[in-house]
């Protein structure tokens, strides 16, 4: 196993699936774990000991609280990992509005811009973005 003791990590999109197997993973290696996600998350951190803060990563803003919050928590923001994304889903795109489209465009396209953008401004060299 390897080891991220001392290490602070926030992930998105980690009430579920992959992000939450990442965030289980990650602190197995003893890192700090901030796990976000726009549905509530908070029983899933606390089973782990991440903290968790709920976030719509579509909205710049709320990015940079979720990794201040990380800053703030641990002192250090080490690893980000932009897992956040959705899919629209039951209706035919002759029906859907545009903006479902631009809310999902956001979600999977921009809130890694954000991502990158607002955990750039906190990490130190040798800091890692997913």
């Amino acid at each position: 196993m390897f080891s991220l003791n001392k290490k602070t990590a926030v992930i998105t999109g980690a009430a579920g699936g992959i992000g939450f197997a990442i965030a289980q993973r990650f602190r197995a290696a003893g890192a700090n774990v901030v796990m976000s996600d726009l549905s509530d998350g908070s029983d899933k951190a606390t089973s782990i000991g991440a903290h968790f803060q709920q976030a719509d990563v579509s909205e710049e803003e709320q990015v940079g609280a979720l990794m201040q919050r990380a800053v703030d928590e641990f002192s250090s923001l080490d690893i980000a990992v932009n897992n956040a994304g959705m899919m629209i889903v039951g209706n035919s795109i002759i029906n859907e509005s545009n903006d479902a489209y631009l809310k999902q465009f956001n979600v999977n396209v921009m809130s890694v811009v954000y991502g990158i953008r607002q955990a750039a401004k906190r990490m130190k060299p040798g800091s890692a973005i997913v």
